[in-house]
């Protein structure tokens, strides 16, 4: 089986915009900066494009990896897509992530909100390389 490269680059432009709005007032904002010690004056101070764009890159490379290994245990539809990105993330994202947060200091509430924020996305991006096979 082949990568479907157009289901990697959407669930990668995907993958951005549900962290548009997981992070946006709607959602986990106020939470967010709460917990990381930051007003949202010092966010967009922060906001070049050279991080939207290595985030873009990320997601993109976690999302490849993620049809990569797709394509290896032959995940064939949206079902088995997603199973296997919360398989992904439960074994890498979460895991990886809870040991940072611990010696870095950062609360159980910044650990689930920046978690789950990876594994919807994941999932989603599980279920659209699924689904274009």
């Amino acid at each position: 089986m082949d990568i479907n490269l157009w289901a990697v680059l959407i669930s990668a432009i995907i993958y951005m915009a549900i962290g548009a709005v997981w992070y946006s007032p709607t959602m986990f904002s106020q939470a967010w900066m709460k917990e990381i010690g930051k007003s949202e004056k010092e966010l967009k101070a922060n906001a070049k494009p050279a991080l939207y764009l290595s985030t873009f890159l990320a997601e993109l490379v976690a999302v490849y990896v993620l049809a990569w290994v797709m394509n290896q245990v032959a995940a064939l539809n949206s079902v088995e897509g997603i199973k296997v990105a919360i398989v992904l993330w439960l074994g890498f994202a979460a895991t990886t992530s809870l040991v940072n947060s611990g010696f870095a200091g950062r609360s159980t509430k910044l650990y689930l909100i920046d978690l789950f924020y990876h594994g919807v996305s994941l999932a989603v991006a599980g279920a659209i390389i699924g689904s274009w096979r």
